[in-house]
C-alpha cells in the first residue's frame, strides 16, 4: 500500500497519543487555579520530569500562546499535542484536557437544575428574585 507507515512507526505514534491522553486527562483533572497554574503544571511535566521538549522551546510556545486570543492553558495544551504527535496529537491532548472541566459544568448544571426544581430546595436559589 502507498502511503502506509510500519508497524513500528503506527505503535510508537500510538504510544505518543496515549501519553498525551494520559498526561492532559490528569492535569485536566487536578489543574485548578487558572491558565498561569496550567502552564507551570504543563511545564514541571512536559520539560523536567518528561523532557519532550528543552524549556527554550516551551517558552517560545508560550510566547506564541499569548499572541494568540483565547485562554492560553487551553491553546498550550493543543501546540504540546500537536508537537508531540501532529494533528491527532493536538486533537487528543485538546479534548483531553478539556472533557474533565466540562463534564464538572454539566454535573453541576444538572446538580443545581435538579435542586432547583425539588420545592423544598428551591427557596434556598430563589430567595432573592422573591418580592418581600
Amino acid at each position: 500500500m502507498v502511503g502506509r507507515l510500519p508497524d513500528t512507526e503506527i505503535i510508537k505514534r500510538e504510544k505518543r497519543l496515549s501519553g498525551l491522553a494520559k498526561l492532559f486527562l490528569k492535569l485536566g483533572v487536578i489543574g485548578f487555579g487558572g491558565p498561569a497554574v496550567h502552564i507551570a503544571m504543563m511545564e514541571e511535566e512536559v520539560v523536567r520530569k518528561r523532557a519532550w521538549m528543552s524549556h527554550q522551546h516551551f517558552l517560545d510556545l508560550v510566547g506564541a500562546t499569548n499572541l494568540i486570543p483565547g485562554p492560553n492553558s487551553t491553546e498550550m495544551t493543543r501546540h504540546i499535542g500537536h508537537e508531540r504527535a501532529g494533528w491527532r496529537g493536538l486533537v487528543v491532548a485538546g479534548m483531553c484536557f478539556i472533557v474533565p472541566a466540562v463534564s464538572l459544568l454539566l454535573y453541576l448544571h444538572g446538580l443545581i437544575s435538579c435542586m432547583v426544581n425539588y420545592h423544598k430546595c428551591s427557596r434556598l436559589f430563589m430567595v432573592s428574585s422573591q418580592p418581600s
